[in-house]
This record gives C-alpha cells, sequence and structure tokens, in this order.
C-alpha cells in the first residue's frame, strides 16, 4: 500500500502560494498532518513544506484549444515572474484594457501600482 500511495502522489500537481502571493507549480512530494512537502518545477527552489492553506489543485485543462474570453475589469492570472531568479507563477491582476490580441493587466496586491501587456496565452481565469 505505501507504494502505491507513494506512486499515485508523484503524479499529484499542486499550486504553491509563495511569500509573493504568486502560485507556482509543484508535485506533492509527501503528507504530513497539517502541511505538505512538495518539489518545485525545474527546481528552481529545494523541496520544502507548505501549510495546506497554501496549497491548492491548478484549474482544469481547458475544454477546447479556443483561447478563453476576458473582460475589462476581471479579475485574472497572468503567468509571469517578478525577476529572472525564479520561475513563472500565477499572479491575481485585473483585465484594464483590451486592445485585439494584448490585455493590459494591472496586478493587485502591492502598494505601487503595477501594469503590464500581456498576450492571452498568459492569462487565465481566477482559480478559486
Amino acid at each position: 500500500l505505501p507504494f502505491i500511495l507513494k506512486s499515485k502522489m508523484d503524479d499529484l500537481e499542486v499550486e504553491v502560494c509563495g511569500d509573493n502571493g504568486a502560485y507556482y507549480k509543484a508535485i506533492v512530494t509527501d503528507i504530513f498532518e497539517k502541511e505538505v512537502s512538495v518539489a518545485f518545477e525545474n527546481e528552481w527552489q529545494p523541496e520544502c513544506k507548505f501549510a495546506f492553506e497554501l496549497v491548492r489543485l491548478p484549474p482544469p485543462p481547458p475544454q477546447s484549444s479556443v483561447q478563453p474570453d476576458f473582460t475589462e475589469n476581471q479579475e485574472v492570472e497572468v503567468h509571469s515572474r517578478a525577476n529572472d531568479q525564479e520561475s513563472c507563477g500565477w499572479w491575481r491582476a485585473t483585465v484594464k484594457m483590451i486592445k485585439g490580441d494584448f490585455h493590459v493587466v494591472e496586478y493587485l496586491g502591492w502598494e505601487n501600482t503595477y501594469t503590464e501587456i500581456v498576450s492571452p496565452e498568459r492569462l487565465r481565469h481566477k482559480n478559486p
């Protein structure tokens, strides 16, 4: 039984909330009473433990290859990174303007306003 449980955990993808509020892709490596141990994609950080409330399942994959529609003032998540030393994560943002295939987003949760122009491939609906 431990082997079966272990092999299933190796496949359990999650998103872990970092100190900056972004969610990063990881794989569960062990489960404890109040936390899980995870290994990050591309090993950009060492394996470590996170409380359950900082870990969520990723949203289900899209049902079609058609890009989802977004509207102005909609809260979304943007696949981005704060600097070159970290992996890309999903950051909370609001769509401020849409021009053709480009979306102006404003990142949420920061003292200073930060906006960026992104393509729809980097956007997804907010993961509850």
